[in-house]
């Protein structure tokens, strides 16, 4: 009552829910952007190499949360991570890399038949999706340092790819979209979204195959590899939805406001990052 009085209530927030929300997300996606282009052109490969591991643990510890653990078990799955982080490390130094990636491929194939065969009654094993977390974290971590050593605009090509396909999946979805991709995971995705993208990633590949002047063999075989990246993509995008759906979750965590939490960022990521990496070895063009 004194405070009504005295003219003290606290002012009413102008900002509509739509509008905070989308400021929020506005904010988040600028910061977002710059630290990337931080990491990536600013930083060498081991300060490179740093950053990309805190935000593979970040996705560890959502893709644990979103497994049910808590506590030390938890924190064990993020050290396994870790342990696995290490490891990868030490293949990259040594030239034996290649491994990881062939890996990584075999398990995003194999994912493909757990998204077709996802019953919301009979959820995916615990322990099985521990080990899809450990699949999908500790390969994208080595690609994404293999390809910074490669050369920084290799891998923003990659995150270029990558963006260009989910908002050309999006918008093309949103405005020409009738026949749901996977209804159960992900309502939102059509496949009119997804060949829509495809197109885009296409002519996106085919120009900066055009930049790097490759052969007719080699720009071909460049764009079928970034489309086949940008399929993949999507499938990490539907596993992670599994993930979720599995534990009930709208969000992977609230790390990013707007935005959701770190997996939701790169969960396409990834799927794309070692799969496109592999398919490079096959340029006959020798890369720097």
């Amino acid at each position: 009552m004194l405070r009504a009085s005295a003219g003290l209530d606290a002012p009413k927030s102008s900002c509509v829910p739509e509008t905070c929300v989308l400021r929020a997300r506005v904010f988040s996606a600028v910061v977002g952007i710059g630290a990337v282009l931080l990491a990536v052109f600013a930083l060498d490969s081991r300060g490179f190499a740093v950053a990309a591991a805190l935000v593979m643990v970040a996705g560890a510890w959502e893709w644990a949360a979103l497994l049910g653990w808590r506590g030390t078990a938890r924190v064990g799955y993020l050290a396994w991570i870790l342990a696995g982080i290490g490891g990868a490390g030490w293949l990259l130094t040594q030239g034996r890399g290649l491994p990881l990636f062939v890996a990584a491929a075999l398990w995003w194939v194999a994912a493909l038949v757990l998204l077709a065969r996802w019953d919301p009654q009979r959820p995916v094993g615990r322990w099985t999706l521990a080990l899809a977390g450990f699949l999908g974290l500790v390969p994208a971590w080595a690609a994404l340092v293999w390809l910074h050593l490669l050369g920084p605009m290799w891998l923003m090509y990659l995150f270029g790819l990558v963006w260009v396909a989910d908002s050309a999946a999006y918008f093309i979805g949103r405005s020409f979209g009738r026949r749901r991709l996977a209804p159960a995971l992900s309502p939102g995705k059509t496949l009119e979204g997804l060949w829509g993208a495809l197109a885009v990633v296409a002519a996106y590949a085919g120009l900066v195959a055009w930049w790097l002047r490759f052969g007719a063999v080699d720009g071909v075989y460049f764009v079928l590899l970034g489309l086949l990246a940008a399929m993949v993509s999507v499938e990490g995008d539907l596993v992670e939805s599994m993930l979720k759906r599995r534990s009930g979750a709208k969000d992977s965590g609230r790390l990013i406001p707007g935005h959701g939490g770190a997996l939701d960022r790169i969960d396409s990521l990834l799927a794309a990052a070692p799969v496109f990496v592999l398919g490079l070895q096959g340029l006959s063009r020798p890369l720097p």
